[in-house]
């Protein structure tokens, strides 16, 4: 079992690598927008975390499709909508965990959303991966295998 799980850790690795770049950049829209509606809005904390999940999402999308998937595993309108159903669920899941840290365990509420904000980049990753877009790692915008795609410990190199 852990070799298979290395096996899609080695295989996927590029498309992580450059969806963490994209999630993070999504992640500081998110938390700033976050820190702006607790600090400067009297409005509860979870209204800030849609707030800057709205946002974050919409960026995420769009630097999602042009630097780390391939698009067309679905119809535009269909992959659409199976983004933001993911989105919605990660978004579930991010709000428990923030509620649950916060109000639960007396967690301060920055690092209550950056750990529930990890976990559901990692749910958001999983799922776009494998349910909304194309599962092929040569997905990776701008990149193309060097070898043969039979070979797991392929690396992809940038295009001329």
């Amino acid at each position: 079992m852990l070799s298979a799980l290395w096996r899609l850790v080695r295989v996927y690795r590029t498309n992580f690598i450059l969806y963490f770049g994209v999630g993070g950049v999504s992640a500081l829209l998110e938390w700033s927008v976050f820190w702006v509606g607790i600090t400067f809005t009297p409005h509860h904390y979870l209204i800030a975390a849609f707030a800057g999940f709205l946002l974050a999402t919409g960026l995420n999308y769009i630097l999602s499709v042009r630097f780390v998937f391939r698009s067309g595993r679905h119809t535009p309108g269909y992959e659409l909508w199976l983004t933001y159903l993911v989105s919605a669920l990660g978004a579930a899941g991010n709000f428990a965990i923030l509620a649950l840290l916060h109000e639960g365990f007396d967690t301060p509420l920055l690092p209550a959303k950056i750990a529930a904000t990890g976990c559901a980049f990692l749910w958001n990753f999983i799922a776009r991966q494998f349910l909304v877009f194309h599962q092929d790692p040569e997905g990776v915008r701008g990149m193309k295998h060097t070898q043969p795609k039979s070979t797991p410990s392929t690396i992809p190199t940038l295009e001329s």
